[in-house]
């Protein structure tokens, strides 16, 4: 309830009506979630939802834990570079090796670079 509070005051979600421990009242936002293949065909819609969620990680919630562990792994590369070494190999069926190529396209250096600038640094 605590980091919800916080995102509603700075507008990053739904207004909060009121609640407690066991219950909120808030406000209700008519739309639809995009499905994973909306997300995947549109690098804007991607875009915009990353840059959304670095707003949301770089509240400040007092009380909350934050390590910027999302940030060390693009920056040093190890989790790419793992990851193309697993998907190389020749193990995977058909169905498999396609959709370790979608994650691919999606994980390239255009996105990390992408994720670094819009990642809070601090």
């Amino acid at each position: 309830m605590h980091v919800f509070k916080e995102l509603s005051k700075t507008g990053l979600g739904p207004k909060l009506y009121g609640g407690d421990d066991n219950y909120r009242l808030e406000e209700f936002f008519e739309g639809r979630c995009p499905n994973s293949n909306e997300i995947k065909s549109n690098t804007i819609l991607r875009r915009k939802l990353a840059t959304h969620l670095s707003k949301i990680h770089s509240t400040r919630v007092e009380k909350l834990e934050k390590s910027p562990l999302m940030l060390q792994i693009l920056e040093d590369g190890y989790m790419l570079t793992v990851f193309e070494e697993k998907a190389s190999k020749d193990i995977f069926t058909l169905k498999e090796q396609q959709k370790l190529d979608e994650i691919m396209k999606l994980s390239g250096p255009n996105e990390v670079d992408l994720l670094l600038q819009v990642l809070p640094k601090n």
